[in-house]
């Protein structure tokens, strides 16, 4: 699916996001690093820019603690995503948590390919905690 990007290419573009002072990232570690989140706030809105676990930490719950926490700390009350046209495990995982996808598409570049994404919104009320 992805070309593989170089190490170096991958650790500067994550300190670029992680400094950012747009972005809050949190962190899953049990005692090592299990799991990312990173939301972004843009002009009016908060996205749900990473989410990403080991696979021996997928269907334990912690993807869900962990966007419940950050919803929580940085109070947010709806938010978004990118979910790749034909990544059904996350699109599934995505509608588990509540998100509703509207049909609104984006053409990305990445890695020397183009993909479709779907948008996802989710109002973080009672019913998702």
């Amino acid at each position: 699916m992805f070309k593989v990007l170089p190490s170096s290419l991958h650790q500067k573009l994550w300190q670029q996001r992680v400094s950012n002072d747009n972005n809050q990232v949190w962190v899953l570690k049990n005692p090592q690093l299990e799991g990312l989140l990173m939301l972004e706030k843009q002009a009016d809105e908060i996205e749900l820019a990473a989410l990403y676990l080991l696979p021996k930490t997928i269907g334990k719950g912690w993807g869900r603690a962990m966007l419940k926490h950050a919803c929580q700390q940085a109070n947010v009350k709806q938010l978004h995503c990118w979910v790749m046209q034909d990544n059904e495990h996350a699109e599934g995982f995505y509608r588990h948590l509540g998100f509703t996808f509207d049909g609104e598409l984006r053409k990305v570049a990445f890695s020397g390919s183009d993909f479709v994404q779907k948008k996802a919104h989710l109002a973080t009320d009672s019913r998702f905690f």
